[in-house]
């Protein structure tokens, strides 16, 4: 009865296949991740824009209501700063958004001890659709984070294959935006 022997060669290719489709699945699994996460950065950098142009009109109609400028003079610098912005990712955005929210917060406030105001069809448009923008970016920052985590995850582990000892990933996640 003959016996066969596999050349050297192919038992080092069958060896090596699982680490190459595995590196591969990461490989790709990663640049999945990371055009997701590209996706969430843009989501999020609209959703801001979206919400700062409604400041004007719900400054204008409080306005009518309370019209002392002082309180409204720091949301329309906050706005002005928003708009020219130099907005590269979703970092450049989280301290400003953080003002602007803040002020909202002051304008809804007072907004709640005008009566006239809550029967002003503007007024409740602006509001309604400041809060489904802040609300879709904080989703979208929470599973944003969550993907990047994952991408880290994966990102580490490639570092222990056998080619990601040959091959380190130094890569680093950018989160841009736009």
């Amino acid at each position: 009865m003959p016996t066969e022997s596999f050349s050297p060669l192919a038992v080092a290719t069958f060896a090596f296949l699982p680490f190459v489709l595995a590196t591969a699945h990461r490989a790709h699994a990663l640049s999945k991740l990371r055009g997701r996460i590209e996706r969430r950065s843009n989501a999020v950098i609209d959703a801001f824009f979206h919400k700062v142009d409604k400041i004007p009109v719900i400054v204008e109609t409080i306005r009518k209501y309370a019209p002392k400028d002082e309180i409204y003079a720091e949301l329309v610098k906050l706005h002005r700063s928003a708009i020219i912005a130099n907005v590269t990712s979703v970092y450049d955005i989280l301290e400003i958004d953080a003002r602007i929210s803040a002020k909202f917060r002051f304008l809804m406030q007072l907004s709640v001890r005008i009566r006239e105001i809550s029967r002003d069809g503007n007024f409740l448009y602006a509001r309604s659709i400041w809060m489904y923008h802040e609300n879709f970016a904080k989703e979208e920052i929470e599973k944003m984070d969550e993907e990047i985590r994952d991408y880290e995850r994966l990102r580490k582990s490639r570092a222990f294959t056998v080619f990601g000892v040959l091959l380190p990933a130094k890569e680093i996640l950018p989160v841009t935006g736009r």
